[in-house]
């Protein structure tokens, strides 16, 4: 009974770093298309300045990288997901692996929500 609790403590915990992570990420992500609506509002104007399209060539290129890692690792994931999924629900008993799905759940989630945060999309 103790290991148990022990168990669905940690997973709690994980599951309330990964929310807490998805937030901070959101925040970031929040800033940067602050910035990126600022370089709109330029770029309307005409004051974009060989500074500015340094910074947008930089990271486009960056986003580009980071959105085909993202979506491999996600090609990767799914079927790792559904693995453990299958081996919570074949090895514990019915309301224990709900308490633990939690955290396959929130991780699936962070996962997806991190490939929508790549603004330039490639195929």
């Amino acid at each position: 009974m103790e290991l148990n609790l022990s168990l669905q403590l940690m997973s709690n915990v994980i599951s309330i770093l990964i929310c807490i992570t998805i937030v901070t990420k959101y925040l970031k992500y929040k800033k940067r298309l602050d910035v990126l609506q600022g370089l709109e509002e330029l770029k309307d104007k005409n004051e974009l300045t060989n500074e500015d399209y340094d910074y947008i060539q930089s990271n486009e290129k960056e986003y580009k990288d980071k959105a085909l890692k993202s979506e491999g690792l996600i090609k990767f994931l799914n079927p790792v997901f559904i693995l453990i999924t299958g081996i919570i629900f074949a090895f514990t008993p019915m309301s224990e692996a709900m308490i633990y799905m939690n955290v396959v759940v929130v991780s699936y989630l962070f996962i997806i929500l991190d490939n929508l945060t790549f603004a330039p999309k490639t195929k």
